[in-house]
C-alpha cells in the first residue's frame, strides 16, 4: 500500500461528502429556517473536517479538497442567511 491510501477511511470520506450534500442544499434552499440550520451545521462540519483531518501540514488532496469546501459552506451558508432574512 502506498502512502496515499493509509491516510484515507470512511470517516474521512463520509465528512467531505456530508458537506458536500449540505453545501448544495445551502445554494438550493431558500427557506429562512433551514439556513439557520445549515449556517449552524457549517459550523459543526467545520468541526469534524479538525477531528477527523488531524492536521492542516497534510498534503492528500482530500485533505485540501475538504478543507476548501468548509470554507465555501461557511461562508456562503452565513451570507445566504443574513441576505434572506434581511428581506
Amino acid at each position: 500500500m502506498n502512502s496515499f491510501s493509509n491516510n484515507i477511511n470512511f470517516s474521512k470520506i463520509s465528512v467531505s461528502l456530508i458537506t458536500l450534500f449540505l453545501l448544495i442544499w445551502t445554494l438550493v434552499d431558500g427557506n429562512l429556517i433551514h439556513l439557520g440550520i445549515l449556517a449552524f451545521s457549517s459550523l459543526v462540519t467545520t468541526m469534524l473536517h479538525f477531528h477527523y483531518f488531524e492536521s492542516t501540514d497534510d498534503k492528500h488532496p482530500l485533505n485540501r479538497i475538504d478543507f476548501g469546501l468548509q470554507l465555501l459552506f461557511i461562508f456562503i451558508s452565513i451570507i445566504k442567511f443574513f441576505l434572506i432574512s434581511g428581506r
